[in-house]
């Protein structure tokens, strides 16, 4: 039977032992396919090594997870932790698991901006761009289409992607104050900036 809930369920997850310095990364997976490509996947990398040496805990998927481990279980934990760094291509835009991800951590926060932002450090990459309503929009109605090609298809969807379904509602509705809230911080943006004197502007967010 399909569940009551309008959100993939968010509510359980493990959590890192109390007084731990430790960020979570969520981001879209990179492939040499261009550049774009390779960059995101240098970016992260290479904040890993950073934090790493700073004496943080970095997790993210690949070190974390093994095979036979559920993505889902892991995305909770990422939505419910205190500090997420978040890597935004338009590849993460377009990406129900980093979607799911994102408004995982703006639905915990309730709406609340303040709280959203306290938990979030946003990194946007050159592909992106956030600032007007014009390209928010976009996002919103790139999920407004795919809601609308599922709809086509509900009779025939299994109870988890029916989920899938429903919380891609949530995105199209929310996706304008989530990145709106994503803009109005000053954060790195573009490759040459966010990797600026060893990521010395995420630094001075995550420990400020």
């Amino acid at each position: 039977m399909r569940g009551e809930s309008d959100t993939l369920d968010i509510a359980t997850a493990v959590q890192p032992p109390a007084g731990t310095r430790t960020v979570y990364i969520s981001y879209s997976w990179g492939d040499d396919s261009s550049k774009e490509a390779r960059q995101r996947g240098q970016v992260v990398d290479n904040l890993c090594a950073v934090l790493g040496s700073k004496g943080w805990n970095v997790v993210r998927d690949r070190s974390a997870m093994r095979y036979g481990g559920l993505i889902t279980d892991f995305m909770k934990t990422i939505t419910r932790a205190d500090r997420i760094i978040a890597v935004i291509s338009e590849k993460y835009l377009r990406s129900a698991f980093c979607m799911t991800e994102l408004h995982g951590i703006y639905a915990r926060s309730m709406g609340e901006k303040q709280d959203f932002l306290q938990r979030i450090i946003p990194l946007t990459l050159d592909d992106v761009k956030l600032s007007d309503w014009h390209d928010r929009a976009k996002v919103t109605e790139y999920w407004g289409a795919q809601l609308k090609e599922m709809e086509k298809h509900l009779p025939d969807l299994g109870t988890v992607d029916f989920a899938l379904y429903k919380a891609m509602r949530n995105w199209h509705n929310h996706a304008g104050d989530i990145l709106a809230h994503v803009s109005d911080v000053l954060h790195p943006h573009g490759f040459d900036s966010i990797v600026k004197d060893d990521f010395a502007g995420l630094i001075q967010m995550l420990e400020g």
